[in-house]
């Protein structure tokens, strides 16, 4: 026990380096913009929710900070009554994750089931990568949230990330690159199925990219020849799939957004 006692203080000091370190300029509010793409079973017939993700769509870096906090305060005004309990997801990069203050990440995962995606970085120091993946670990031990590593497939370092959290990822997102390639590459295809099939039953799986029905019968193939299908849930988000817009109001200190 005083072994596990100091692998978590080690993580609360790898995490949160400061509330103001990389905030960068003021962010107007016409770039507090989010697109709300939900995550859905693939299966025939109605589809059951299993997320809701927050897309950032400003022009400039995402305020991972302010998302943050604006949760910590209530539940995206987009997101019907009766899909409270659904879980809602943010992305933070290997960057993001040391930055983020961890009081803004406790208050946000009060106030609704949160998953953090943990995102590509186009250059990751691999101790940075270590750290994060201990800060998310700590981050679930002690605030419940769950955790997705996003980006499989895209880059070079979305198994490391995922071997980096202790006790494996509760989400393990492929990326739309991956599966597009798969559309024209019977290998690419066979490679998507097996991996599918090896996941750990702890794992749910997420197509991301599927933008047509053309697609969205390729996901339910590979789900079908990796053996998941039938036996448990997978999930596909994308464009042939609505979503909505959501504007965020500047975090405040007194009263919720919803």
């Amino acid at each position: 026990m005083a072994a596990v006692t100091r692998i978590h203080k080690h993580r609360q000091r790898a995490c949160g380096r400061s509330s103001s370190d990389g905030v960068g300029p003021a962010i107007s509010a016409v770039d507090l913009t989010y697109a709300v793409e939900p995550i859905l079973t693939l299966h025939q017939g109605p589809h059951r929710l299993l997320g809701l993700e927050l897309l950032y769509r400003g022009g400039d870096l995402p305020p991972d900070q302010m998302l943050m906090e604006w949760l910590g305060q209530g539940r995206p005004a987009s997101v019907p009554q009766r899909n409270r309990a659904v879980p809602v997801h943010v992305n933070l990069d290997t960057t993001g994750i040391l930055r983020m203050p961890e009081h803004l990440v406790r208050r946000a995962a009060l106030r609704q089931p949160l998953v953090v995606e943990w995102t590509e970085e186009p250059v990751a120091d691999m101790a940075a990568v270590q750290q994060a993946g201990e800060c998310l670990s700590g981050w679930r031990h002690r605030f419940g949230l769950s955790l997705a590593v996003d980006d499989l497939g895209s880059g070079v370092n979305g198994l490391t990330r995922a071997a980096t959290i202790e006790g494996g990822p509760d989400v393990l997102k492929l990326s739309g690159r991956l599966f597009h390639r798969a559309r024209r590459g019977k290998h690419t295809r066979r490679m998507l199925e097996t991996l599918l099939s090896n996941l750990p039953a702890s794992v749910l799986p997420v197509i991301e990219a599927v933008e047509t029905r053309e697609d969205y019968i390729l996901a339910r193939a590979i789900a079908r020849e990796s053996g998941l299908d039938a036996r448990r849930p997978i999930g596909i988000q994308g464009w042939l799939f609505p979503s909505s817009t959501e504007t965020l109001n500047r975090p405040t200190t007194t009263g919720g957004i919803a």
